[in-house]
């Protein structure tokens, strides 16, 4: 798993996650999917180095609510200021005499 596909991934995970915090197993997943990153990667995201620090620091590997709202944060701020904005760079404006039809259908003539 990519850097990107580790951030989506986290955040619709901490999204459908309904008590706010994570225990041993589901952290020791999400460390799992970080270490592949580490491991693919060359120059992950900022957010997982920030990750990993957290996982180094605190022991034993559990994310309570107030941990689970600070990553959510910091993938918010990864995802306005990294992924959104590379997707408007992609997009190129388009110009009004640039619009095509799609479909062109034939000319219809009621006969009579």
């Amino acid at each position: 798993m990519n850097a990107t596909a580790f951030c989506f991934w986290l955040k619709g995970a901490i999204e459908m996650n309904d008590s706010g915090e994570f225990g041993i197993k589901q952290t020791q997943a999400i460390e799992n999917n970080l270490n592949e990153v580490f491991n693919i990667d060359a120059n992950p995201h900022p957010v997982c180095h920030f990750l990993q620090g957290h996982f180094k620091v605190n022991k034993p590997h559990t994310l309570d609510q107030n941990s689970v709202k600070i990553i959510y944060e910091e993938l918010n701020k990864t995802f306005e200021t990294d992924f959104f904005k590379k997707i408007k760079e992609q997009q190129k404006p388009i110009k009004k005499n640039q619009i095509q039809p799609t479909h062109r259908y034939p000319e219809v003539r009621a006969t009579c």
